[in-house]
């Protein structure tokens, strides 16, 4: 075989690449026919580095969010005491937001799923170490537990959750709905559905998750206020005598 029947033939060797595409990975088949002859193997192997490189450096890069506590109240050693045993949990969310991307609804029953904007870990667990950071200083207590917890657990009240929707929609607001129970180990339980609106401004996904939020800022407050309102026995240690 001459060199240009084999540069040729090198000429029309179907190329696989992967293209990014955020969420997406697409292989595309394409045939390069070039005038320009190709030097042998070597010439191949650095067109298709090419061609590598040049579809590798585009691309959108994702986004990573997370909610966080308020930071508001007070640390339960300010008050000497270690607090009511709490167990948090457990927080349960619909499938529509059982998904690393973050979910927002358009027009009618329209919702859109972001490929480039996710959140950087489960969405019921950064739910419930959240509210679990916010219950410990705003009830106060240095004894709270997170679902799941030991099944010999002595605990004074069970909090559980029960998301509806959490999400933000075109018209720039947030929203929250949940029923939530607080069960406490001496009385009947207590539930109610929570819900929260709260606006921003354009469609920032940074605006969003703030949005969002100061939503789960607020149930924090509620939930607080009811466990505060129960009567517990006084910690171990903790009786006059």
């Amino acid at each position: 075989m001459n060199s240009d029947s084999r540069d040729m033939i090198i000429s029309h060797i179907p190329i696989y690449f992967i293209q990014p595409r955020i969420g997406v990975v697409c292989v595309r088949k394409e045939t390069h026919t070039s005038s320009c002859p190709v030097n042998g193997r070597f010439g191949a192997f650095f067109l298709l580095l090419a061609l590598l490189s040049g579809c590798m450096g585009g691309g959108v890069k994702d986004q990573f969010y997370m909610l966080e506590s308020s930071g508001i109240g007070s640390s339960p050693s300010v008050f000497g005491k270690a607090g009511p045993r709490i167990g948090l949990g457990p927080v349960k969310i619909p499938a529509y937001l059982d998904r690393p991307q973050i979910v927002t609804s358009g027009a009618g029953h329209e919702y859109h799923l972001s490929d480039t904007h996710r959140w950087a870990e489960r969405l019921d667990e950064n739910i419930a170490r959240v509210l679990s950071e916010d219950l410990a200083r705003l009830v106060p207590t240095d004894r709270l537990s997170v679902y799941p917890w030991p099944r010999d657990a002595r605990l004074d009240a069970q909090v559980s959750l029960q998301i509806q929707e959490f999400h933000a929609d075109t018209s720039g607001t947030a929203r929250l709905i949940a029923l939530w129970t607080v069960r406490p180990s001496h009385a009947e339980s207590i539930g109610k559905r929570f819900e929260c609106t709260m606006p921003f401004a354009g469609d920032d996904y940074v605006r969003i998750v703030e949005a969002e939020n100061k939503c789960l800022e607020r149930l924090g407050l509620e939930l607080a206020a009811v466990v505060r309102s129960l009567k517990f026995d006084a910690p171990e240690g903790d009786k006059s005598k």
